[in-house]
């Protein structure tokens, strides 16, 4: 069953490549914390082994609930050259949970699994399906909003203007919403992020009288694992997929004083004449080190393949048309590859190369733009169109693309730009989002 694999990731603090482990099929019955890591953003997040930094694999995945028979499927917009491919990785996905079922329990909503290109998306049709109305949901919106306006007040006067506005909406909810935020945002690398909005807290904790707890002030647990409990986590580790995760996640530890640990608590099992646990250990050690190994080496060979894809485009007569031939093997590593590149080559004063991979960059996005679904292309153009005008000629070109769905996506990418931090591209989104609701309306009207 196709339930994990390792795909290739690098970082983007530091640009180091590495192998990750991506999981492809979210099953609550066989996995009880699948909801909960998907809810809170858990799902196939990877930790930079050399920088500890950590960052989402957009990668497709289907999540599974019999008892409610729920077959989800995430498809982010930037995965897959075309529509076949996309559509074939689902079809994969699909009949691996399909057949992991015995007979009396494959079930007609299996075979109509509803897609998803956001994350947040998924999230609230789970949420749906527990029982919880889309006036919670709203609710929990209407506090994100109020903390981004919050965020927005760049002076002392227009932030307490905000705040005495909207006294009356300050409650437990409101606070408990911006520590998940925080958390959220320290999870995911984003410590500048995390930075502004434990400093809100703090702010409204002491505006409201309230003690600043560490719970928004401090750093909070989760990332600082010890390296005494990583071998914990390790030895204990359930099966081979939870144990690999933990060696992903947990590189930045795994330094000389790690293995000094694991080395110290075997002498000590010894000492104790406790000889399976000694044994345990030692050959635990060893298998850390060989699925490491297994990870460079897969991170390695994709790293090899974006080299040679770039050095074919670079000799082609025509690389577009080699570049289009060969759409399906381009990935990430590809653009980390060609960027490194070409740094060197300006580094070295090569201008005929700068402009030659210049072109290459531009050819490979111009592509992968032209191969994404309808919709994403319409949001592209949207977020790189002059405003107001040039925004709503799109819009009123392809008003029969302006959706209730599509208005939903904008909202959604203006909240995650809110949250990395990027507020002048969020408002932009925004302000586009306000003139695709009311051609919406016009529309039903």
């Amino acid at each position: 069953m196709l339930n994990q694999g390792i795909t290739p990731a690098t970082c983007s603090r530091c640009g180091h490549q590495f192998g990750a482990t991506a999981e492809r099929i979210l099953d609550l019955e066989k996995d009880p914390t699948a909801k909960t890591r998907l809810l809170s953003g858990r799902v196939n997040i990877a930790r930079c082994p050399a920088c500890g930094a950590e960052g989402a694999l957009n990668l497709p995945f289907v999540y599974h609930d019999r008892s409610k028979e729920l077959l989800l499927a995430y498809m982010p917009p930037s995965f897959g050259a075309n529509e076949t491919e996309r559509q074939k990785v689902l079809g994969e996905l699909t009949n691996a949970v399909m057949n992991s079922l015995p007979p009396e329990q494959r079930k007609a909503y299996l075979l109509q699994p509803k897609m998803f290109f956001t994350m947040q998306s998924m999230a609230e049709a789970i949420l749906q399906a527990d029982g919880v109305t889309k006036e919670m949901m709203d609710a929990q919106r209407a506090h994100v909003d109020l903390i981004n306006e919050m965020l927005q007040a760049r002076d002392p006067e227009a932030f307490q203007q905000v705040l005495d506005q909207n006294r009356d909406k300050i409650d437990y909810d409101f606070f408990q919403t911006l520590v998940a935020s925080a958390e959220a945002a320290q999870a995911n690398g984003q410590e500048r992020v995390a930075e502004v909005l434990n400093s809100l807290g703090m702010r409204l904790m002491q505006e409201f009288g309230i003690p600043v707890g560490e719970e928004i002030a401090g750093e909070g647990s989760k990332g600082l694992l010890s390296r005494e409990g990583l071998v914990a986590l390790l030895d204990d580790a359930q099966d081979d997929e939870e144990f690999r995760t933990l060696v992903s996640y947990g590189r930045p530890l795994m330094d000389y004083t790690f293995f000094q640990e694991i080395t110290a608590q075997m002498e000590a099992a010894k000492a104790q004449g406790d000889e399976a646990k000694a044994k345990r250990l030692s050959e635990m050690r060893a298998r850390i080190v060989r699925v490491a190994e297994e990870m460079d080496a897969a991170s390695k060979q994709v790293i090899n393949q974006a080299t040679s894809l770039l050095s074919g485009a670079l000799q082609a007569e025509d690389p577009e048309a080699y570049l289009r031939e060969h759409l399906n093997e381009m990935s990430e590593a590809f653009f980390v590859v060609l960027s490194a590149n070409l740094n060197a080559a300006e580094r070295d004063g090569h201008p005929e190369w700068v402009a030659k991979m210049e072109q290459i960059g531009d050819i490979a996005i111009r592509l992968i733009q032209e191969a994404a679904p309808p919709e994403v292309q319409l949001l592209n153009r949207l977020l790189t169109a002059p405003y107001p005008d040039g925004t709503l000629q799109i819009l009123r070109e392809n008003a029969a693309m302006i959706t209730a769905e599509l208005v939903d996506a904008m909202r959604l990418i203006a909240e995650d730009l809110t949250r990395q931090g990027n507020l002048p591209a969020a408002d932009k989104t925004k302000k586009v989002l306000a003139q695709a609701e009311a051609l919406l309306a016009d529309a039903k009207a």
